[in-house]
């Protein structure tokens, strides 16, 4: 898992488009969408590395009142994870949202353009208006904000949690 962390983008474009081709997906946004849910290398590594980092005698008290390993994940683990996932979400969100080569590859049709590259084509090719860019920026920072504000709570929470020692 750690290995596709080290291959950049590039080295993965060209493969990736034929597998979406070949399930007859390209110009929808599946190929936007569905990687990002099927879980990245980066959100896999640090979930792990968060669980890991998180008390055995949490587990062991579980076990020993007779929760099962699935209990044990979704009543004491994944609350505790809150902070994590919101930080995923976050990184997530950000990757997918920015991305402008994803849509550029995946889309032909500019009706299903996304915002950043619909920002893109603002530009322009000899004269940019300027007021028309800038207010596109704004408007595309607004779910970025709306989902980091969304998220903050338990972001900030992870952060404050993690100076208490037991």
């Amino acid at each position: 898992m750690l290995a596709t962390l080290m291959l950049p983008f590039q080295v993965k474009l060209i493969p990736t488009y034929f597998i979406w081709k070949e399930f007859g997906l390209l110009n929808t946004y599946y190929p936007l969408i569905i990687p990002h849910f099927l879980g990245a290398a980066f959100g896999i590594f640090l979930l792990h590395q968060f669980i890991k980092g998180l008390p055995k005698e949490l587990y062991e008290a579980a076990v020993m009142d007779g929760y099962r390993p699935i209990g044990i994940f979704a009543k004491i683990y994944l609350p505790l994870c809150k902070p994590a996932l919101a930080a995923l979400t976050i990184f997530s969100f950000m990757g997918a949202w920015n991305d402008t080569l994803g849509p550029l590859l995946y889309l032909q049709n500019k009706n299903l353009f996304t915002l950043p590259l619909g920002l893109l084509y603002l530009k322009g090719d000899s004269e940019v208006d300027t007021s028309l860019l800038m207010a596109g920026s704004v408007i595309i920072t607004i779910p970025v904000v709306i989902v980091y504000l969304a998220a903050q709570k338990h972001f900030v929470q992870g952060v404050a949690a993690t100076g208490i020692k037991g």
